[in-house]
């Protein structure tokens, strides 16, 4: 939400957040109401009770403040909050939904049908009295299957890159053949089928070094795979990095791999470009309208162990790697910095109905 907060500041005369764990802002503009029920513990209907009673709590507030404000943005956490999207509407103010992904497309797999049909449900009347639909980037957009909303839909809900921490401090001979990964060790991000390619990678350069950076549940999986294939002594693992240290990890690898099943606008992905680390990735969520094949990266054709040893070694071996790494990073400055992120939010603010 600070990334958010951030941006809006210079856009907003008085803000009003209605949030859970947050601190005070330092600015007296901006007023924090936080709601205590905490809707990710305890069982499945303890965390349903827990999110109604959020939702109607952050409807109760909108009521108090609504004298205030004129725009309700709903952001990252409150894919189901209806009853407060329905009130900003009552209340005739802007309503824009933010939507990095769809609930409705886990719930099946994690808690069944049932709850699949009420999230998507739910998910359809909120973008149907919305104003506008804030989505990371076009493809994200196709990705979710938000077409049909297309004249509500604005490409504005990524997260802007401080382009000045992440920046390139090597240049592309200065980082030796390192390829990698760095960020949570989680399912679906590839790292099974990345470390099965690594010796396949080895077989044709030997020249080849391998960093998986990041903590998370898959660590100690990760540890093993690697000492399985005997990789001990090609690939570093960092465990878990402070941000402040990982433009260091990025700028220590010359490829950032990224074998992911599904994706919204990843924002290691955009961080890595503007570090100058050249990114190979599955054409998943919104990495379509950040990695163009061979310009501003190299798009993995799936994530088999077989298609990212593969593309490695033609990315290794492309002559016009250094200015595909000098491509990915003004792509990044020119449509993801602070000041390109705060003008986007400014013009399709500007497009939002006067009420």
């Amino acid at each position: 939400m600070a990334n958010l907060v951030e941006v809006l500041e210079p856009l907003s005369e008085e803000m009003f957040l209605i949030t859970g764990d947050f601190p005070d802002w330092p600015n007296e503009k901006i007023h924090t109401t936080r709601l205590k029920e905490d809707v990710n513990k305890g069982i499945l209907p303890t965390r349903i009770l827990q999110l109604v009673l959020a939702d109607l709590k952050a409807s109760i507030h909108l009521v108090r403040v609504s004298r205030h404000i004129e725009t309700v943005i709903f952001y990252i956490g409150t894919d189901e909050h209806l009853l407060s999207t329905l009130t900003s509407r009552i209340l005739r103010k802007n309503t824009v939904v933010c939507v990095p992904g769809l609930f409705s497309k886990t719930a099946r797999k994690e808690y069944g049908r049932l709850l699949q049909f009420v999230a998507d449900i739910i998910e359809r009347v909120r973008f149907f009295v919305s104003d506008q639909i804030a989505v990371e980037s076009p493809t994200t957009a196709r990705f979710l299957g938000l077409e049909r909303y297309k004249r509500k839909l604005t490409a504005n809900g990524a997260r802007y890159v401080r382009t000045e921490l992440f920046r390139v401090k090597k240049d592309s001979l200065s980082r030796g053949n390192t390829v990698g990964y760095v960020g949570r060790l989680v399912e679906g991000k590839g790292l099974a089928e990345f470390i099965a390619a690594m010796p396949e990678i080895l077989e044709s350069r030997d020249d080849v070094k391998f960093l998986v950076g990041g903590g998370g549940p898959l660590y100690e999986e990760v540890v093993n795979r690697i000492q399985v294939r005997g990789l001990q002594s090609s690939v570093k693992l960092s465990g878990w990095i402070r941000h402040e240290d990982v433009p260091d990890y990025l700028n220590d690898l010359k490829l950032f791999v990224l074998a992911s099943e599904g994706e919204g606008l990843p924002g290691i992905v955009q961080e890595a470009m503007a570090c100058g680390a050249v990114v190979l990735a599955t054409p998943v969520g919104g990495i379509p309208d950040l990695i163009r094949d061979g310009e501003t990266g190299f798009i993995l054709e799936n994530g088999s162990s077989e298609c990212i040893a593969r593309t490695v070694l033609k990315a290794l071996g492309a002559p016009g790697l250094p200015e595909v790494a000098q491509s990915a990073r003004r792509l990044v400055e020119q449509e993801y910095s602070y000041d390109a992120m705060v003008e986007k939010y400014r013009q399709s603010l500007d497009r939002l109905p006067r009420k």
